[in-house]
């Protein structure tokens, strides 16, 4: 469970750091900086997930909230990068 979590982290920070490379300072504003912030919100939920996933292997609920905890961000950054291309 940890190394599959730390790929996973690990995955989304690569793909967070090559999308704000397109982005130059001056074009940065609060809509960039709160979609950034609401991917931040969902990485933090990894360990609970995980946690839930781990003690409970047989419960739906934390099957779902482990399953969601990865998908989200990874939609979330593709709808990042679509904020992102509409700015530049």
């Amino acid at each position: 469970m940890y190394i599959t979590t730390f790929v996973a982290l690990a995955s989304i920070w690569n793909s967070l750091h090559h999308v704000m490379t397109f982005i130059k300072s001056n074009k940065i504003d609060e809509l960039i900086l709160w979609s950034n912030h609401w991917i931040l919100l969902i990485v933090c939920l990894f360990p609970f997930s995980t946690v839930a996933h781990a003690e409970h292997t047989n419960s739906l609920t934390a099957s779902l909230a482990y399953v969601s905890t990865y998908l989200i961000p990874w939609i979330s950054l593709i709808v990042f990068s679509q904020i992102i291309n509409r700015k530049l």
